[in-house]
């Protein structure tokens, strides 16, 4: 069998649905491309045209990002601070159902990040604005006095609000 065909079960996993949906889809007849492989015998016999299935179910990303795929994007290699900076109110975050997994989740839109963006700073963040190691940024605030964003005192990580950032390093 050549790449576009493969067992129901892998092009579930590589599209993060069920195979029970893609069976549906061609028991409904939305799903044509449908193989036997002759040396196996029942559902294991089953292939399906990948591109197909992509096609009627979509690969599409969900319509924001994931607080994980943020988190890290700003360098903040713990998620678990960027939930419980939204779980305390600090950041807004959308509850939207992933197209994929169907499971509401919160997610971070373009206006989220925006926000973000407009309050906050991270290491990495300050270190790409200002052209310089993310080393000598953290230690010129720390000598400056800056602290990490902590208004309740919780460990938010090497989260700086931009206010305080710019008045430091401008």
């Amino acid at each position: 069998m050549n790449g576009n065909w493969v067992h129901i079960s892998k092009s579930a996993q590589q599209l993060k649905t069920r195979p029970g949906t893609i069976i549906e889809a061609i028991r409904t007849g939305k799903i044509n491309l449908v193989g036997n492989y002759r040396n196996r015998k029942g559902y294991q016999s089953l292939y399906v045209n990948h591109h197909e299935v992509t096609a009627l179910l979509g690969n599409a990303p969900p319509p924001a990002q994931s607080i994980e795929v943020f988190s890290k994007s700003v360098g903040m290699n713990q998620p678990s601070k960027m939930r419980r900076l939204i779980r305390n109110g600090f950041q807004q975050a959308t509850l939207l159902k992933n197209p994929r997994t169907k499971a509401d989740q919160f997610s971070l839109t373009v206006q989220d990040i925006s926000k973000f963006h407009a309050e906050f700073q991270t290491s990495r963040t300050i270190a790409l604005h200002y052209d310089r190691s993310w080393q000598s940024v953290c230690a010129e605030l720390k000598s400056k006095k800056v602290r990490p964003f902590s208004p309740d005192g919780a460990d938010y990580g090497n989260i700086y609000l931009r206010s305080d950032v710019t008045s430091a390093l401008s």
